[in-house]
This record gives structure tokens, sequence and C-alpha cells, in this order.
């Protein structure tokens, strides 16, 4: 019993610090605060005037960078990898496992595998006894249309 006491001590110590992490910081005239989205904290100016900062996440986050953009609830957020030199991916996700993958494609034409990449995403699904429908579509407007699948 008495080995298990200091670890218990131990976890307890880590638990209440983990409760008073903050995810980010704001800087107000040079000060850095603590605050996590939802929050809001007390600072004074320089003048020494009282202020109250709210920090609050958008309803949906923008995605801009190289060519390519894209809105997405502003629960998720955005990973960036490069794959290989001309292929880079962009994961958006969320802690309860939803999961949307961008991949750029800069040198090669992606659409061949298309297939693989479903096959792949899919396999341990499709074991597991989830039926797999593949088809193809079209996608674009006027002189953009083009064959997906």
């Amino acid at each position: 019993m008495m080995k298990i006491f200091p670890f218990m001590v131990l976890l307890m110590l880590s638990s209440a610090v983990a409760q008073d992490a903050k995810n980010f910081t704001v800087t107000i005239d040079g000060i850095a605060y603590a605050i996590n989205p939802g929050e809001e904290i007390s600072a004074k100016s320089k003048g020494g005037q009282d202020i109250v900062v709210a920090l609050k996440q958008n309803e949906f986050g923008a995605f801009a960078k190289g060519g390519l953009s894209f809105q997405y609830p502003g629960k998720l957020s955005v990973a960036e990898s490069e794959i290989d030199t001309d292929v880079r991916q962009f994961l958006v996700a969320s802690a309860t496992g939803t999961v949307l993958i961008v991949q750029q494609y800069d040198a090669i034409n992606p659409s061949s595998l298309a297939k693989l990449m479903m096959d792949q995403l899919t396999k341990e699904s499709v074991a597991a006894g989830a039926k797999h429908e593949r088809r193809d579509d079209e996608r674009g407007t006027g002189p953009f249309r083009r064959q997906i699948g």
C-alpha cells in the first residue's frame, strides 16, 4: 500500500496541473496572458485601464496556401505534410474521428490513384463486413467538367 501512495499523489498533482493548462497566449501591451477558447481574462493596458479580453473560436476556419483554399468547421484543425516532392497532404481532423484528407499533386495526374486510395482507406471496414460501392461521377461546370473516378 505504501508503494501506491506516492504514485497516487503524483497522479493527483499532474491532474491538477493539467486542468490549468492553457493552449493559447494573447499578448497585450507586451504582457503575455494564457487563455483558452471561450474564456475571458482581465488585463491592464499600459495606461492602467482595465480591459477584458475574450478568445472565441470561429464557427468556420479558412485555409489558403499554394493555390489551394477551403473552409472547414472551426472545431477541426488542419495539419500539413509533404508526402513527396510533388505531393502535399492536408489533413482536417476532429478529436472524435472525423477526417478529411486533401492531397495536392503538382507534377502528376492523381486520377489513376483514386481506386488505390479508396481501397486503402476502406480495407479495414470492408474486412469487418462493410459494403463498398464505387461509381464514377462528373464534377465541374462548362469547359471545366471532368470525369471523376
